[in-house]
């Protein structure tokens, strides 16, 4: 959370020199980064479609391009 209140992102007091942090702050934290379902979504998760790739080639190991 300093990190956050370092760079201003979310509601904090300074007081001696540290980060302090109210009910009214945390509060408002949550609210702030809240993330609720959407309405849309339907109950079973659809997969994505994998995407195109071609043929994979293992790479030789570190060791032996050295030698070579």
């Amino acid at each position: 959370m300093k990190e956050q209140a370092r760079k201003r992102r979310i509601p904090f007091a300074w007081i001696g020199g540290s980060y302090r942090f109210t009910d009214e702050h945390l509060a408002e934290i949550i609210r702030l980064f809240e993330v609720r379902p959407e309405a849309e979504r339907s109950a079973t998760p659809r997969a994505a479609p994998a995407p195109a790739i071609g043929s994979l080639k293992a790479r030789r190991p570190r060791r032996t391009q050295r030698v070579a």
